[in-house]
Formats: C-alpha cells, structure tokens, sequence
C-alpha cells in the first residue's frame, strides 16, 4: 500500500496527533517541557501556525493553521527531536512513535473550537488534573490570560484561536477570552452529564454553549474562503503548479498600492516611525496575516519583532 498523500491547504485549519509506540509514557514532566521549547522552535522555522497544543504523558495534540509550508516542516523536525530526547532520557531503542502523524481538517469554525477546546481538556479527560488551569503543558493558561491582558507566547496564535470564540458583535480579545472560557466550562458538563453516574444532575440550559456568532463571522471571513476553492490533497509542489501562492511582497506591494499611499514598501520594510509609515506597517501585518503568514514569517519580513506583530494584531482584535 502506498504512502497517503498528506493534505495540503494553505490557510486551512488541521487537528493533528502522535502517539507513542505501544502507548508508552514516555513523556514525563522535564520531556514535556522540553517537548513544549522544541515546539515553539519548530514553529519559528515554518509559515504555520499553532492555535492550541497539548503534550500528554503517551500523545500529542497540535491545532495549526497551515501556512506556505508543507505541514511535515513542523512535524518532522519536532517528532525527530522528541524521539531523540526520550531515546536519551529512557534508553528507548527503536521507534518512539507508533507511526507518523495524523492529520484532520478542520472543515468549519465549530468543528475547529471544539478541536482547541478538545486539545485543551485532554488532561482533565485523562484525570490527570480536575482544572485543565493545573496542566502546565498546553495553550489553555494562554488563552485565559489573553483576556487579563497578560503577555502572550510569540509563537502561539492565541489571538486568532480566540476569535473563534467572539460573542455577536465581537467585543474584542477580553470578551472572547470570556467566552472561550464559559465554552470550555460547557464541553465539561456535556461530559459529566454523559457519565452515568452523573446522568440528570446537570440541567439542559447548563449545556448550552455561549453565543459565538461573532466567532462564526471570524471564520467566514478568514478561513472559509480558502476552503471553499477547493481544499487539495496531495504534495506542496504538485499544488504550486496548479496555483501561486502570492509570496509576501507581492501581498505587501499590492496592499500599498490599494491604499492609494504614496508610502514605499522599503519605507514600511524599515524602522521608519512616521505616522503614514506606522499606519501601512499595521495594515500591511494584517493583510499578510489574512493571506495565512505566521506571524513569525511577517516579524521576519518586515524586520520586526515577534511582539511587534503581535501588539498590532492584537490592537486589531480588540
């Protein structure tokens, strides 16, 4: 049987799992965390996104974006330095993992909320913690603290996960951290109410989810329009040849000269504070992010930092 192609979706949206070989806990406390820092560097080599992750004791859960990049340029790398790390720490010969990773598209904004939500409970399901708040190695601690304002790993897409959560007519980044936060609360109590002990203790209206229809609109605008031309399977470069993917000054150049501004790219390209400058420099990082760019791969075009884009990305959501 021959290998399966592996999906290729730029700006698509995928739930991705490893598991060890034989469900071995290979992953204790000092791994994970070490699994976590090869994760973020991981990211910062690529054109994709982490939405929420989760590092479990025997598995791993990823929700990322896909950029320009095949997803192996994330999975490879991060799966080849784990098994190395617990081939050191255990004495394991032979293969960590059981197989490669799988990958499922996330077709719309309600399956991909409940895939963060579902990467983010993992260790509550598993009873390893009672408050998903306790488990130190996933994004759930980030997406709660977005709403108090807090600073923000550059390397996680917390923002854009976030949206998704956006009660009707938004409300910015605290609201949706609220809401974020009362839809994990919801998936909770569906999964007490389906325990039979439990069965009939949680009321229907507890069930409810909150209001996300600015979180539906978020996806329409930003996520749908990539699926619905057609979500491809099949080699990165085979897709290249039936479409171009804009790079990113093309993006830039053609955002500028939507704008009319008679503000140069190399100007935005530069550490120019003028006020024009600073303001195409903003639409310029949400344009590119729109188009499906990391934020890394904007902080390294532009010549900014990671938190630079953040700020504005984050000033956009709010």
């Amino acid at each position: 049987m021959g290998r399966r192609r592996r999906s290729y979706l730029v700006g698509g949206v995928f739930h991705l799992t490893a598991r060890t070989q034989g469900k071995q806990p290979w992953f204790t406390p000092g791994v994970r965390t070490a699994i976590v820092e090869h994760l973020a560097e991981a990211v910062r080599r690529t054109t994709t996104d982490v939405l929420a992750y989760a590092i479990m004791p025997n598995h791993l859960h990823l929700v990322v974006r896909q950029g320009r990049d095949p997803l192996s340029h994330l999975m490879q790398p991060l799966m080849r330095r784990t098994s190395l790390l617990v081939q050191r720490v255990h004495g394991v010969e032979g293969h960590v993992f059981e197989r490669s990773y799988r990958d499922h598209t996330c077709r719309d904004s309600e399956y991909t909320r409940n895939a963060i939500v579902y990467t983010h409970l993992n260790p509550v399901r598993a009873e390893l913690v009672e408050d998903a708040s306790r488990y130190p190695w996933t994004s759930h601690a980030a997406y709660l603290s977005a709403g108090a304002g807090g600073r923000l790993p550059s390397w996680i897409a917390v923002i854009d996960g976030l949206r998704l959560f956006s009660p009707s007519g938004n409300g910015g980044v605290g609201r949706a951290s609220a809401n974020y936060a009362e839809y994990v609360l919801c998936r909770r109590r569906c999964d007490l109410a389906a325990s039979a002990e439990l069965r009939g203790v949680v009321t229907p209206r507890a069930l409810e989810p909150p209001n996300v229809t600015g979180g539906d609109s978020c996806w329409s605008r930003l996520y749908a329009p990539v699926l619905g031309n057609g979500a491809t399977h099949g080699r990165a470069e085979g897709v290249g040849r039936e479409r171009r993917v804009p790079d990113l000054g093309d993006i830039a150049t053609q955002t500028i000269v939507d704008s009319g501004s008679p503000v140069r790219l190399e100007q935005v390209r530069s550490a120019c504070k003028d006020r024009g400058v600073v303001k195409m420099r903003r639409t310029v990082v949400r344009r590119l992010r729109a188009a499906g760019y990391s934020g890394s791969a904007i902080a390294r075009y532009l010549g900014v930092s990671d938190q630079c884009v953040s700020a504005i990305l984050r000033a956009e959501a709010d």
